[in-house]
């Protein structure tokens, strides 16, 4: 039996709130479009990992979790960085 992964999806909400605020804050002409597509892609992962969640898939759940959380981390980065 698989655990929740209840803190995995917190951090990685965590993560796609953080990313979406440094894409906020930063000037338009700093942000490409692959950071706004990497924060698009990291928020729709969140979305169906809350999805699988609900399901009860905690498996799938966990790992579209993690990978939100890895693209929101490197859409915040980006922005952060400039470019």
């Amino acid at each position: 039996v698989e655990p929740r992964p209840v803190y995995h999806l917190a951090y990685a909400e965590a993560a796609v709130q953080a990313a979406s605020v440094a894409v906020e804050n930063s000037q338009p002409s700093e942000i490409d479009s692959e950071t706004r597509d990497l924060l698009l892609l990291a928020q729709d992962r969140l979305a169906q990992a809350r999805s699988l969640y609900r399901l009860k898939n905690f498996v799938e759940s966990r790992k579209f979790a993690v990978r939100a959380r890895h693209l929101a981390e490197e859409a915040e980065f980006r922005a952060l960085r400039g470019n």
